[in-house]
C-alpha cells in the first residue's frame, strides 16, 4: 500500500519517482509482514518502479552500509575491526559497541559516496535487528532509525542469519545465476553453522545445526 500510495500516477506525471506525489507520513517501525516484503519486487517490475535500499549491519565487529538499487549493489563500505580485537583473540562486546559509535558516520557517509546518490533517493532502510552483540545492535538500529524517521521513509528489521542465508538473491557477481527455490543454505555466522531449506522466503526447516 505504502508503494502504490507514493508513487501513485496524476493525471499529467508518469510512474517514476521523481515527479510522484508526496508519500503519506509513514512512522518507522520494526515489525514488518514479510509475506508483503516478498511482494515488494513484483509491485515495482509491474509498476516501473526502481527502489533504492539502505542497508546497515552492526551485529558484531564489523560496521558496514550498502545501497541496494533493484537489486544491484551500488556500493558496499565495510569498517573492520580487527585491529581493535586482536590482542584479545576475540571480540570485546563493549570495545566492539564503542567502535560502531565512532565509525558509523563515516561508514554511511561512503556508502552515498560510493553509490553517488543522495539520503533523497533512498525509499527504504534495512536493518539488522538481531541476533547479535546488543550495543554493537543498537548503534546500527538507532542509526537506521533516525534517518528513516527524517527521511519519512520505511524502516525494516533484518534477522541476522535470514539475511545471509537470502543473500545469494542480490545481483553481485556477472555470470553467477542466483538460486531458485527451493534450495539448501548453508550459513556459517559466529559460533554455530547451519544447513537450512529454504522453500520460499519465510519457509525455512533447519536441517543441520551445529
Amino acid at each position: 500500500r505504502y508503494l502504490l500510495r507514493k508513487y501513485a500516477p496524476t493525471p499529467d506525471a508518469g510512474l517514476s519517482p521523481r515527479n510522484a506525489p508526496e508519500p503519506v507520513r509513514f512512522r518507522p517501525f520494526l515489525k514488518i509482514d514479510f509475506r508483503a516484503l516478498a511482494r515488494v519486487p513484483l509491485v515495482c517490475e509491474c509498476f516501473g518502479i526502481c527502489m533504492k535500499i539502505l542497508g546497515i549491519e552492526s551485529s558484531c565487529d564489523e560496521c558496514s552500509a550498502a545501497i541496494i538499487e533493484d537489486g544491484r549493489i551500488l556500493s558496499h563500505i565495510i569498517a573492520s575491526q580487527i585491529p581493535v580485537h586482536a590482542k584479545y583473540g576475540g571480540v570485546v562486546p563493549e570495545l566492539a559497541s564503542r567502535a560502531h559509535i565512532v565509525d558509523i558516520v563515516e561508514v554511511l557517509r561512503g556508502a552515498f559516496r560510493e553509490a553517488g546518490v543522495t539520503a533523497g533517493e533512498i525509499d527504504g532502510v534495512a536493518v539488522t535487528q538481531g541476533p547479535g552483540l546488543i550495543g554493537s545492535l543498537l548503534v546500527g538500529l538507532e542509526a537506521a532509525k533516525a534517518f528513516a524517521y527524517a527521511q519519512n521513509i520505511p524502516l525494516v528489521g533484518v534477522h541476522h542469519t535470514e539475511g545471509h542465508l537470502l543473500a545469494p538473491l542480490l545481483d553481485t557477481t556477472e555470470g553467477m545465476a542466483k538460486p531458485e527455490f527451493p534450495f539448501m543454505g548453508l550459513v556459517v555466522s559466529g559460533g554455530h553453522t547451519n544447513l537450512i531449506a529454504v522453500r520460499k522466503i519465510k519457509q525455512y526447516k533447519s536441517m543441520v545445526v551445529c
